[in-house]
This record gives C-alpha cells, structure tokens and sequence, in this order.
C-alpha cells in the first residue's frame, strides 16, 4: 500500500482579545503540546505549533487516515483556525472540465455538443445561440452532463458559465462512495437572457470526488439551454477533512 503523507507547517488558532480601547489577535496554538497518531521521517507534532511556516519544519504524518491534535491548555473562544500545508502539497488551482463521462443529450456531434464543455471558456462573455458552447437537444426537465476533472479535490465551489438562456441548471452533484451525492438543488429554475458565471452557495462540502453532474431543467425556457465551461475549486486531501473540539 502506498503511504498518504500529510503535512502541516504552521496551525494558527486565532482568539480575539477585546478590550475597550484595542482588538488583539492571538495565535493561541504556538508552543503547545501537540500529538498525532503517527509521524513519517522527522516530521514531529510540535512543528506544526511552533510558528514557523516556511523552512522545510512541518508536522507529517505516514497513513492516509492519520490524526493530529493539539491541547490548548485552557478554554479559549476560537475566532478562527488556519493551516498552513507544505509548499509543494498547497491546494491545486481551480480545474476546468478534462472529459466528459456521460451525458442526456447534444444538439449534434459537432455543434453544441458535450465536448465543447471542456477547458476554459469558449463563448463567454458573449451571449448568444454559438456553436462553440454545449446545448442538450431535448427541451424537458430530465438533462444532465457528467464532467471529470484531472485531480480530486473537497469540492468548495463551481463556477457554471451560462452562455444562452441562463438559469436552467436545477442540481449539482458530485460523484462519491459509488453514488451521486447532492451539493445544491433547486426546485425554482429560472430563463435570463445573460451570460453569468453561476456560482451558487453549495449545501455540502465534504465530497471528495474529480466528478461533478449538472442536472438541467429547459421547461421553463422551453428553448435551448447553453453551458460553455465549468471550473471548480477545492482543497487536496493534504488539507484536513474533521476537525474536533474537546
């Protein structure tokens, strides 16, 4: 089995000290006795609290399930936590689409079909009926398209770029333990006549997956529903997936 390593060089927990005339913030973390459940090489615990996040002195763990805490010593009311992964293990950019894995439907296998869903933007910001976006051939409320990206990510965000008759997306879905699990919905679909990044405030953010379907409903437009591109943004599993307080 290959080994998961899992780095973190710096933990700033953030408490407010607030008195009348001044607002300090503290990083609460630096120094603490820190443990986790198993370290590869020399990659300690209390590298990650001792306030050095560049340098080459992270905290590392070997097992994909490892564990890491650290014990503050009192209570505090924490106002924020933030982890600094290892340089070369930071968060990978945003991801346009790779490859299509399936989808309902394309106006034909040259024009508007589902490949042209793929990379970076073709169309926007211009709005309009063009060849060079994807438009589902059938104008009911039972269309999708399933994209893959190059790397899996805890999925945080996905930028839709709606070039023709916006609002039509109905659900975003992420694929994940053998199934598609819901990261936004809507029952209310809409017929703009912009071109718009749609970004919509996602419901669950602990899918780790490199699959994402769109699920569209044309009813309301009645007419074709053009997507040129899509992006999303996530954290690597570098990053840490629970946290617990104590």
């Amino acid at each position: 089995m290959e080994n998961v390593h899992t780095t973190r060089c710096g933990l700033f927990l953030l408490f407010v000290l607030q008195d009348t005339f001044a607002i300090e913030v503290v990083n609460i973390s630096i120094n603490k006795t820190a443990i986790q459940t198993d370290t590869s090489g020399n990659g300690t615990a209390d590298l990650a609290v001792d306030g050095v996040i560049s340098g080459g002195t992270c905290a590392q763990t070997s097992s994909a399930l490892a564990s890491w805490e650290v014990d503050l010593g009192d209570f505090y009311v924490i106002d924020n936590v933030l982890v600094h992964p290892k340089p070369d293990e930071a968060p990978p950019a945003a991801q346009w689409v790779q490859s299509v894995g399936g989808f309902s439907s394309e106006y034909s296998s040259a024009g508007w079909s589902a490949q042209k869903i793929v990379g970076p933007p073709n169309v926007y910001p211009l709005y309009g009926d063009i060849v060079e976006s994807w438009s589902p051939y059938y104008k009911d409320s039972n269309q999708f398209i399933e994209l893959e990206f190059a790397t899996s990510v805890y999925v945080g965000q996905v930028d839709i770029y709606e070039t023709f008759h916006a609002g039509g997306v109905k659900a975003i879905k992420c694929y994940q333990a053998g199934q598609w699990v819901t990261l936004w919905s809507t029952a209310l679909v809409e017929d703009l006549s912009i071109a718009r990044i749609f970004s919509p405030p996602l419901q669950v953010t602990d899918c780790f997956t490199n699959m994402i379907r769109l699920e569209l409903d044309l009813t309301v437009a009645n007419t074709f529903v053009e997507i040129d591109a899509v992006q999303i943004h996530g954290v690597s599993q570098t990053s840490i997936a629970h946290m617990e307080q104590y």
